[in-house]
């Protein structure tokens, strides 16, 4: 049931905003990779684009995009009491 709602959520999040999961991993990693961005850079880049509040992004970033963006705060220092990791992957 829990599922369910989860899902229920976030079908309603990617209405609100008109960005679904998949085109923002899209949109950022091309962000990255051509523009050269950091992840976090690249997320503010992809809300500016579509003119979303990063709060409401924030809700579809999960599974690999936020643990390469939490890797790259630990790298940047950005996260107390973790320290740094050799690689962002």
């Amino acid at each position: 049931m829990r599922n369910l709602e989860e899902i229920q959520t976030k079908l309603d999040i990617e209405m609100e905003i008109g960005i679904n999961q998949s085109k923002l991993i899209t949109e950022v990693l091309l962000h990255v990779k051509r523009d050269k961005l950091t992840y976090m850079e690249a997320l503010m880049q992809v809300c500016e684009d579509h003119e979303i509040e990063p709060e409401d992004l924030a809700k579809l970033v999960s599974g690999n995009l936020r643990d390469r963006l939490r890797a790259e705060s630990v790298q940047l220092n950005c996260i107390k009491d973790e320290s740094p990791v050799n690689t962002l992957y």
